[in-house]
């Protein structure tokens, strides 16, 4: 971690004295791209939630405004701390909705995130583009205690069983409203359409933003180089520690991407795009959660209202 933190007070420093050399245009376009793709997931996202709710009227602005008060919280706060936020939100807007059900959709939601970026860090492990970590030898577990013990796992079995039994019709109540956010996936040429292809239209986008990226810090951009980039930032926000991977993320980009660039230059691209990813997603989030928490203030009753006729979800 110190070493995180180093590499990025070093990118942070050099970023400063650089910033004048940045390229307007490719950031510009960074940027849009960077909106697409934001705009691209929470279609996707509404699609899931319509299907949960065929009877709801679910508005894609209001899945986009709860989605990026999300996003621009868990920039500032580390654990995606935002995520809870996008379901509070939403919960006011959806009628009828429940939270077990809309924290089923984001479930569903990220099975197309999680098989092309496994498949992208895969890509750059057997390429030897990304470094294998050396992992350290981890202590055996223990269990003679136990075996010597048993009488703790017949009671642990025991309290187990009778709070099953106790609580029973809440656990299934439960397990029906998260089955409910799976809806889309018992219709697979619904979610093909309105889910799978509009979130790989949201990757090109992202990938497309990343390129667009490195040229506006002069760095030469290629498909390759654009892949790790998003290779190294999935693998960074899957560290909890800092919000948004920050550190780890900025120690990573210049070690995979070295020789790809001036050292400069990669350490002023590893720092300003996420400064200006940072920017955005706080300028949208912030007015999207200022307006959202306004309304729902203003109709307290949003959650319970009446329920819409069915809208079919379309990507548009």
């Amino acid at each position: 971690m110190r070493e995180s933190l180093d590499a990025f007070l070093s990118a942070v420093e050099v970023f400063g004295e650089r910033i004048a050399d940045v390229r307007l245009l490719p950031l510009l376009l960074g940027i849009a791209l960077h909106l697409l793709n934001s705009a691209l997931r929470t279609v996707a996202w509404r699609n899931i939630i319509a299907a949960a709710y065929p009877a709801t009227r679910v508005r894609w602005r209001h899945v986009f405004g709860a989605y990026m008060a999300g996003t621009a919280a868990n920039t500032i706060m580390p654990a995606r701390a935002g995520d809870p936020l996008k379901l509070f939100l939403l919960h006011g807007r959806v009628a009828g909705s429940t939270y077990p059900t809309l924290a089923a959709t984001l479930l569903v939601e990220s099975i197309v995130d999680f098989l092309l970026a496994s498949a992208m860090l895969l890509w750059a492990w057997q390429t030897g583009l990304l470094p294998l970590p050396d992992l350290p030898s981890l202590p055996t577990f223990e269990i003679g205690w136990i075996v010597g013990h048993p009488w703790v796992l017949g009671l642990v079995a025991a309290v187990a069983a009778a709070a099953i039994l106790w609580s029973g019709t809440h656990i299934r109540n439960f397990w029906a409203r998260v089955q409910l956010g799976f809806a889309i996936l018992r219709q697979p040429w619904r979610y093909l359409w309105s889910v799978a292809l509009v979130q790989v239209g949201s990757w090109i986008a992202r990938v497309g933003g990343g390129w667009a990226f490195l040229e506006a810090f002069h760095v030469p951009g290629s498909l390759k180089v654009a892949i790790l980039v998003q290779v190294v930032s999935s693998v960074a926000t899957s560290l909890p520690a800092t919000p948004g991977g920050v550190g780890p993320k900025q120690a990573l980009l210049v070690i995979v991407l070295a020789g790809e660039a001036a050292r400069s230059n990669l350490l002023a691209f590893s720092v300003g795009m996420d400064v200006a990813v940072i920017a955005v997603n706080l300028i949208v989030g912030g007015a999207c959660l200022v307006l959202m928490r306004g309304s729902l203030r203003l109709r307290p009753g949003a959650g319970q209202r009446a329920a819409d006729p069915e809208v079919p979800p379309t990507p548009g």
